[in-house]
This record gives C-alpha cells, sequence and structure tokens, in this order.
C-alpha cells in the first residue's frame, strides 16, 4: 500500500506550460483552452467526489478546525516557477491559487458529509501548524511552507504536535483517495496508530520565453 501524502485528494491539476502569451490550463489528464472551461471541469470532478463521501457509521463527536493556508501563501510556497516568471500571465497563476483552494477546501466539504465530528469550522491563515485550538477539540491543518513540503496534521487539544493524515496514494483519484484521507482522519481522532513516509510533490509551472 502507498501511504504518501499530498495536499489534494480530489483531482486536481497541476501543471500549467506557457509559451509567450499563449497558456493553457490543465485538469488531471485533460486540457483546455478556456480558463472558464477548466473551472467548470474541475467544480464538477470535485462535486462528483463528494457525492460519494457518505456519513460514517462510528463518529467522534466534537468540534474540528480545519485550518488552510491563505491564496498568498498557496503562490509563495505552494507553486514551485521554472524559468521566466514574467512571462507568465496573472490570469493563469490566479487560476491555479483558485483551483488548488477549491481543492483544500473540498476536504472541509468532505469532513462535513462524513460527519465523523458533531461541527467542523473552516478558517484561512498563513501559519496552519499555530492555529489555536481554543474552543475546539481537534484541528486539521495542511503544512505546506515549500512546493517539496505538503502534508496534513491532526492534532488533538490534549497532544502539542500534530499526527500525520495518511492518504493513500495507490487508490484511484476521486472518491477511494478521498475516503482514505477521511478514514485516517476518523482513525487518528480514535487514538489509534498510523505511520506513513511521506514522498512529497511539488506544483509546477513551465515558463518558456520566446
Amino acid at each position: 500500500m502507498n501511504t504518501s501524502n499530498i495536499q489534494l485528494a480530489i483531482t486536481v491539476l497541476i501543471v500549467t506550460m506557457l509559451s509567450g502569451c499563449g497558456g493553457t490550463y490543465n485538469v488531471g489528464q485533460q486540457t483546455f483552452n478556456s480558463r472558464i472551461e477548466a473551472e467548470q471541469a474541475h467544480a464538477q470532478q470535485v462535486n462528483q467526489t463528494m457525492m460519494g463521501v457518505l456519513p460514517t457509521s462510528n463518529p467522534v463527536g466534537g468540534h474540528v478546525l480545519l485550518a488552510l493556508p491563505t491564496l498568498e501563501h498557496i503562490e509563495q510556497n505552494a507553486i514551485k516557477f521554472t524559468g521566466n516568471k514574467a512571462s507568465i500571465s496573472r490570469d493563469q497563476i490566479a487560476y491555479i491559487k483558485n483551483t488548488e483552494m477549491n481543492g483544500r477546501k473540498a476536504m472541509y466539504t468532505a469532513l462535513q458529509r462524513r460527519k465523523i465530528f458533531d461541527k467542523a469550522t473552516l478558517v484561512h491563515n498563513n501559519n496552519p501548524p499555530q492555529t489555536s485550538l481554543e474552543g475546539y477539540d481537534f484541528l486539521i491543518y495542511l503544512h505546506n511552507p515549500s512546493p517539496e513540503l505538503a502534508q496534513w496534521y491532526i492534532k488533538k487539544t490534549d497532544q502539542e504536535d500534530g499526527s500525520h493524515i495518511i492518504m493513500d496514494m495507490g487508490k484511484p483519484i476521486g472518491v477511494p483517495r478521498t475516503l482514505s484521507w477521511l478514514d485516517s482522519v476518523e482513525n487518528l481522532a480514535k487514538n489509534r496508530k498510523e505511520f506513513s513516509t511521506p514522498k512529497l510533490p511539488s506544483f509546477n509551472i513551465l515558463a518558456n520565453s520566446r
């Protein structure tokens, strides 16, 4: 079983190749010339995945806080630029940032649909690992300090450090991979031990100047 971790369970993305002023928008193995069409395709994939997430039969209860990095943090820390960044349009960068954010927020929706916890709350900040747990029973956060390092953690009020949330990358993208992430959240919240050796991805933009 491959239990390496990645920040997106849902689908995406993202390698965008630009040449001069032109550019394409990728969603999985699909390539679009229109940003609107690409965003619609991604939203459809996310919605299909969410429909496959059903309530657990053995909920943990309590109130969980999910902390995600901001859009600015994504541009600064989650995207690896190769080549001449100046040749990349702001529209292309905005697409990647927004699609990446939507994929991350989909994990919050998955938590809500799975009903592991009685209540879930979403916040955004530039330092998710340091998010205060005051008033909550659990904190789930995404630690993404660089394109090469992106890892989900869960922490209880009585824990100083978070525990790795495992995503089985051997499972197909979409429902199976998302459910593996949710299973890990549920198990860790119940104090079951899980271990992983993360294989960390990067999201690249390749820019080629004429």
